[in-house]
């Protein structure tokens, strides 16, 4: 007898292709509601059944107020089933129909308003059925479900059931979450903020340390004893150190880091704390690249086979010497027997008596162009009478100017069966930046080659000096606004003499001697003393020997000594008191000075006093310029030579200082 009726109040799956139906209805009591589907046959079958009671002020509504209350309810407590889809709405009230399909919003109600922009986000078409038809809904809105609905009872259970959830998927064990929990219940910080949390908190004083808390009040709750901010937890001061360590366990970068962290844990200041713990990683500095510096150009001499650069290459198997002019960009090519000294000053001698002695060379620091006193090219340079500078080792940026002489004479040999008259092509050819060939610019005229010319062009004639002047130095300012654009350049803080520095390209550390020029240091080792580049050295910060590793318990004391600026300064200021051989041995009249300073690039162009004067032909950062000092007038050279005479050192290839022994009889 109870068989048909019954089947028919079965629910069924809901399946978000069929057609929805959703049947409202209200009375003195409460509200109720049901979810149905159609089903192939036609029928409806039920999805989901819902009631309420009234509260004492939801009895006091107009019967048109409970029907639409009725509605707007059923719509919110069934969003998950209806939302993003369009439903159909049973209703036995039927100026409610009018009312909630109305464009004229002016003409409702207040409350009837308010409902109707709680249902502006579903998509639904409100019918009219006679009370009849809904006798389903009609028997929930009459005997509602004991109790009243609270809804925000249920958005409180909701957010807990929420963050219960996220707590149990954050990436940590539960050893780690009790330890967390125990070390803010011994915080008196997080505990007055959980007292806050649940009575009003008023804004605290500048100076307060729940100031920062205070800010993002609105996101801090308590769940289970613990205080989080959002799904993270809020980690106590003592347990910071040992979350740092963790956070920074695989020695990822500064963003990545960040972005660990803000995956589980919080507190105030986190970003900055992580920035500094990871610029003092000692691991980090050791692996550094420092980035690209800005382009250096050089000043353009002031006349033809003024200053020379040299190098040489290796090119199937044969070696090659080239000097280039760094005014005009002749160069000349020599090939090379053998690798000594005396074959490359031969070579030299030979050029130098067609075109004049230059009164500055610059080379790297080969063992052929051995920077002491004593070796055989300064006694070369001695006897020509020209000043000799030498790059920093290992980095072939400082002599630029002989690099793109020699990838163009690489060119030459590789394309073409007679280098001699590729050579004449090129010295014949026009510079495109400049206006001018090399043979105009050194020679004043162009050279007769396989072309045909007339007589005119090849006669003497005078240029406008200024106008080359300008090109160049415009060509020069647009390379090196694209260089610094390509590499995304930034200037380096300037080293002060004692600074502990890492270098990369020896893997030790090292004390900065003296500034040798723009760029270029001289480090002193375990091993001696050595050469290098800015970019070979980064800021070493000495670490307390006290510092231990992050412990995994939260009771942990053991905290890391961060060193600040004035914590280097002292380090450094005691090594140099406690006496520092190698450097009194190296310069005596050094005087030790660590505060740092940042270089200004411009203002070291521009600055009379410096003189920076070298080729910038495809040359990216130029280092091997000396001070002024470096004169070249006999005087100067003689008090170099006398200064050279007295230090008696050897530099290497890679740029270590070797003196040689006493029995070699130099004196």
């Amino acid at each position: 007898m109870f068989s048909v009726p019954r089947l028919s109040l079965c629910s069924t799956k809901e399946n978000e292709n069929r057609e929805t139906v959703l049947t409202c209805d209200a009375s003195m009591k409460g509200l109720g509601a049901v979810l149905q589907q159609r089903q192939d046959d036609g029928t409806l079958k039920p999805v989901y059944f819902c009631s309420r009671t009234l509260n004492k002020s939801e009895h006091n509504y107009a019967n048109i107020e409970r029907e639409a209350l009725a509605v707007t309810w059923s719509c919110s407590r069934l969003e998950d089933f209806i939302i993003g889809k369009c439903i159909t709405i049973e209703t036995d009230h039927k100026p409610l129909v009018q009312l909630l399909q109305t464009s004229q919003l002016t003409d409702l109600t207040p409350r009837i308003q308010r409902f109707r922009l709680r249902l502006m986000k579903y998509s639904y078409k409100i019918v009219y059925v006679p009370g009849k038809h809904i006798v389903v809904a009609d028997y929930l809105s009459r005997h509602p479900i004991v109790g009243l609905d609270n809804s925000t009872d249920e958005l409180a259970e909701e957010t807990m059931a929420y963050v219960q959830e996220v707590i149990n998927n954050i990436p940590t064990t539960d050893e780690n979450v009790m330890n967390a929990m125990n070390a803010q219940a011994k915080d008196d910080i997080i505990k007055e903020i959980c007292k806050k949390i649940e009575t009003q908190w008023e804004r605290p004083k500048t100076n307060d340390p729940l100031l920062p808390f205070f800010h993002v009040k609105d996101e801090l709750s308590v769940c289970n004893g613990m205080l989080m901010r959002g799904s993270r937890i809020v980690v106590p001061s003592s347990l910071r150190n040992d979350m740092l360590h963790r956070i920074h366990m695989g020695h990822l970068g500064i963003t990545k880091s960040r972005l660990r962290a803000r995956c589980a844990l919080w507190w105030p200041g986190m970003s900055t704390d992580i920035e500094q713990f990871i610029k003092k990683c000692p691991i980090c500095i050791q692996h550094q690249n420092n980035p690209n510096e800005p382009l250096i150009t050089s000043e353009l001499p002031d006349r033809p086979w003024q200053k020379v650069c040299s190098d040489l290459f290796k090119l199937d198997n044969k070696w090659f010497l080239v000097v280039s002019d760094l005014y005009s960009r002749y160069f000349e090519l020599c090939p090379m027997s053998t690798l000594t000294s005396s074959e490359v000053i031969n070579k030299m001698k030979s050029i130098f008596g067609r075109h004049g002695i230059p009164e500055m060379i610059y080379t790297d620091n080969g063992a052929q162009f051995h920077s002491s006193f004593t070796s055989e090219f300064q006694k070369f340079a001695r006897e020509y009478g020209f000043s000799h500078r030498t790059s920093s080792p290992y980095h072939h940026q400082s002599n630029g100017a002989a690099e793109a002489a020699v990838k163009i004479a690489k060119v030459i040999l590789k394309k073409n069966e007679d280098p001699f008259l590729a050579s004449l092509v090129y010295r014949n050819t026009t510079i495109p930046e400049l206006g001018k060939s090399p043979a105009e610019l050194m020679f004043g005229r162009k050279l007769r080659d396989v072309l045909p010319m007339i007589s005119a062009n090849l006669k003497s004639s005078d240029y406008d000096d200024n106008c080359f002047r300008r090109r160049d130095s415009c060509y020069k300012e647009n390379y090196k606004r694209n260089y610094d654009k390509r590499h995304r350049t930034r200037p380096l803080r300037e080293l002060c003499e004692g600074e502990t520095v890492w270098v990369t390209d020896l893997q030790t550390e090292a004390k900065v001697v003296k500034k040798i020029n723009v760029r270029s240091y001289e480090i002193q080792t375990n091993d001696g003393q050595y050469r290098r580049n800015r970019k070979f050295l980064n800021p070493y910060l000495v670490y307390s020997k006290k510092v231990v590793k992050p412990a995994m318990q939260s009771n942990s004391n053991n905290y890391l000594w961060l060193p600040t600026q004035n914590d280097i300064v002292q380090h450094n200021n005691t090594n140099t008191q406690q006496g520092d051989t190698n450097i009194s041995q190296a310069n005596p009249n050094v005087q030790v000075s660590c505060e740092p300073t940042q270089v200004n690039v411009r203002r070291s162009l521009s600055d009379p006093n410096i003189q920076v004067s070298s080729h910038c032909f495809q040359s990216p950062v130029q280092d091997c310029f000396q001070s002024p000092v470096q004169a070249s007038s006999p005087t100067t050279r003689s008090r170099s030579c006398e200064s050279q005479d007295n230090s008696n050192q050897v530099r290497t290839k890679s740029g270590r200082v070797v003196k040689p022994p006493d029995r070699w009889g130099y004196t």
